[in-house]
């Protein structure tokens, strides 16, 4: 039977350091390192969003990452932050973002 990947849902303070370290490395991975964007990447709102991700079978990788931002009552006025990828995991080149659209 085909293992079947599992996508977490946790805020931060929830996460283990492994988690977080996977996640941040992507998205520093996706838009310091391959975009060049100088802004800092890590922002206040990492600290109230869900983060919602997908780590590799031996779960020392991000492969998909997503954090929740609620911009009024939950869940309606929610919205998805920047969506990454890995590429290999997205079998794209690029790494980029592969959405950023509100939830309702």
């Amino acid at each position: 039977m085909e293992k079947q990947e599992t996508f977490k849902f946790k805020k931060i303070a929830d996460m283990s350091g492994q988690e977080m370290y996977c996640i941040a490395r992507l998205r520093i991975d996706t838009f310091v390192t391959e975009q060049k964007i100088t802004e800092p990447e890590l922002d206040d709102q990492d600290l109230t969003a869900i983060q919602v991700f997908l780590l590799n079978e031996e779960q020392n990788r991000a492969l998909a990452v997503c954090r929740i931002l609620s911009v009024g009552s939950w869940p309606c006025s929610s919205c998805c932050s920047n969506t990454w990828a890995t590429s290999w995991y997205k079998n794209d080149a690029t790494g980029a973002p592969i959405s950023a659209r509100p939830w309702c």
